[in-house]
C-alpha cells in the first residue's frame, strides 16, 4: 500500500511538473534550465505539498541569473537608451501661435499681470541701466513667484 501511494505520489509530482513549466512566460524562459533543474531536485512530497509554490522557484533561479556582470550589462544598455531617446521633461513645443502643443498655453509674463504699484516697484527695484522695462516687470514677476514658493514652504 505504501508503495502504491508513492507511485500516485511521483506520477502527480510529475504531473505538477509539465503544468508549471507551462506556465512560464517567455522572459522567465531564459533560465527555465535552472528551473527544470530545481524541479527535478525537489522531491515529490515538496511538490505536492499545499504550500509549496513556484513562484519561490521561479524568484530563485532569477535571482541567479541575474549576477553582477549581468546587472552591469542590463545598466549600460539602459544608460545607451536614455542617451538615444533623452528629452526634456515638462517642456513642450510652441505652435506659430506661441502656444504649447499640449491641452494649456504657456502662460507668458507680461506687464498686463502686475498692477499699477507692482510695475512701479519693478521700475524701483531694477534701476539697472540698458534694461526695458518690460524686462523689468518680467524679473519682478519672477521675483514674486519665488518668494510665494518660499511662502508656500515656510508654511507647510
Amino acid at each position: 500500500m505504501f508503495e502504491a501511494h508513492t507511485v500516485e505520489l511521483s506520477g502527480k509530482a510529475k504531473e505538477k511538473r509539465v503544468e508549471v513549466l507551462g506556465t512560464l512566460t517567455e522572459a522567465e524562459k531564459e533560465y527555465s534550465s535552472d528551473i527544470k533543474g530545481l524541479l527535478e531536485k525537489t522531491p515529490d512530497a515538496t511538490i505536492m505539498h499545499e504550500d509549496w509554490s513556484f513562484d519561490d522557484v521561479k524568484s530563485w533561479a532569477r535571482g541567479k541569473y541575474y549576477t553582477p556582470e549581468k546587472m552591469e550589462e542590463i545598466r549600460k544598455d539602459s544608460f545607451k537608451k536614455g542617451q538615444e531617446e533623452a528629452k526634456i521633461l515638462g517642456l513642450k513645443e510652441k505652435d506659430a501661435r506661441g502656444h504649447s502643443s499640449g491641452k494649456t498655453p504657456v502662460k507668458k509674463t507680461t506687464a498686463a499681470s502686475l498692477t499699477e504699484e507692482q510695475k512701479e516697484q519693478a521700475l524701483n527695484m531694477f534701476r539697472i541701466e540698458g534694461i526695458s522695462d518690460d524686462k523689468k516687470y518680467e524679473m519682478y514677476f519672477d521675483h514674486l513667484k519665488t518668494k510665494e514658493k518660499i511662502d508656500k514652504n515656510r508654511r507647510t
